[in-house]
């Protein structure tokens, strides 16, 4: 045990003191008397394991002496006369997502099953045949549609077009998307576009949680009433490494001067920075004005290199002094949707 913490954990030890079982509080109230009993066990094991240093608790507000509880705190950023990044941009051509498609199914999948950690969005297309003779293509009423999700994020296209886009919660990743959608006679095709906001690391059972669209999918106010469209042939597509800094882009990305500051579904942007050296204060990319989407840096989303989640961005993404990253390196921000 020793050997482990002294390897593990050279990172606390160096900052003077230790963390154990980090912000388990709100998986602790899940389990009860269980979780409170488990909380205590561990701060006796960290005790008796004699470091010479503190034991913290982040975010526990009951921890056992000596064990000190640690709540979390917000800092407010303020602008300097740091450089503005030059950006460049791509945005999404929806129609392409049926040409790419790499997996045909009778049914709808989990979307981790599929993507297996390669991308964090995964396409789900469908088409749908309406006759000349719906009562809604005479005007009266419209079409509804409803996706049940299991997280996070989802837009929907018809046609090529948005028709809406809804998301989950911290507290219930699961939601269901229901508006309107505009088809017309002939065929036409349904696009699901599931965003994943990372892999789940923590929380009760997270081994067994599920993403992606799980159905079912649902077509309202037709003449028949509702058509089930869940177990109707999909295709799948996996998204573009578009924030991979690694090999040749598989898009052609331009400046995104180019574009008008519009709503516009899912735009890609990219730009480079350099770290701040030791002596340096902490750079922050201020990406409070893209929305609602996701932030890569080297290819690595801001979860994963221990930042904040960003669902909603609403914070900046801070780069400490003492970072570690070298200079020129990739920011990519997935815009879902701008405000």
């Amino acid at each position: 045990m020793e050997r482990c913490f002294a390897l593990l954990d050279a990172f606390s030890i160096t900052n003077k003191d230790s963390i154990i079982e980090n912000e388990y509080v709100p998986e602790s109230k899940a389990f009860g008397a269980a979780g409170h009993a488990y909380m205590t066990w561990a701060a006796e094991l960290a005790i008796e394991l004699g470091t010479g240093v503190p034991w913290v608790m982040c975010r526990e507000d009951d921890a056992p002496d000596p064990v000190v509880g640690f709540q979390t705190s917000k800092t407010q950023m303020l602008p300097t006369n740091a450089p503005l990044l030059s950006w460049e941009t791509f945005i999404e051509d929806v129609s392409l997502a049926e040409i790419d498609s790499q997996i045909t199914v009778v049914s709808l999948l989990e979307q981790l099953n599929v993507t297996r950690d390669a991308s964090d969005y995964l396409w789900y297309t469908t088409s749908v045949e309406i006759s000349p003779s719906e009562s809604f293509l005479h005007g009266g009423r419209h079409l509804t549609l409803t996706v049940q999700s299991a997280g996070d994020a989802l837009h929907v296209y018809t046609n090529g077009i948005l028709s809406g886009f809804a998301f989950g919660t911290w507290e219930s990743r699961t939601f269901t998307f229901t508006g309107n959608v505009n088809l017309h006679a002939g065929t036409n095709r349904i696009s699901l576009l599931s965003v994943a906001v990372g892999l789940p690391k923590n929380g009760p059972h997270f081994e067994a949680w599920n993403t992606g669209v799980l159905g079912p999918v649902v077509l309202h106010c037709l003449d028949q009433g509702k058509r089930d469209l869940s177990w109707q042939k999909w295709l799948g597509s996996k998204e573009k490494h578009l924030e991979s800094p690694r090999g040749i882009s598989p898009v052609d990305w331009v400046p995104a001067s180019m574009f008008a500051r519009s709503q516009r579904p899912l735009t890609w942007y990219k730009a480079y920075f350099n770290a701040p050296g030791v002596d340096d204060e902490a750079l922050a990319l201020d990406t409070g004005s893209i929305g609602k989407g996701q932030v890569w840096i080297n290819g690595q989303s801001v979860e994963d290199i221990g930042l904040p989640m960003v669902m909603v961005i609403a914070v900046s993404v801070v780069i400490p002094a003492d970072s570690g990253l070298r200079s020129a390196n990739l920011v990519v921000v997935s815009q879902l949707l701008r405000w």
